[in-house]
């Protein structure tokens, strides 16, 4: 997932930071990726990952 704000709170469910480039590729086809990716704000977001 992607959160600029929230990061203690994920980190408290689990989630470790994660490589947003790799995320995003991993992520390709979601509407959020592909607006970041349009507007330039992947570079400002944070991401988060938990294994399930």
């Amino acid at each position: 997932m992607f959160s600029r704000r929230s990061g203690p709170f994920w980190q408290g469910l689990g989630f470790a930071s994660a490589d947003r480039h790799e995320l995003a590729d991993a992520l390709a086809d979601t509407h959020q990726v592909r607006l970041f990716r349009a507007t330039g704000q992947l570079a400002d977001e944070v991401a988060w990952s938990r294994a399930l």
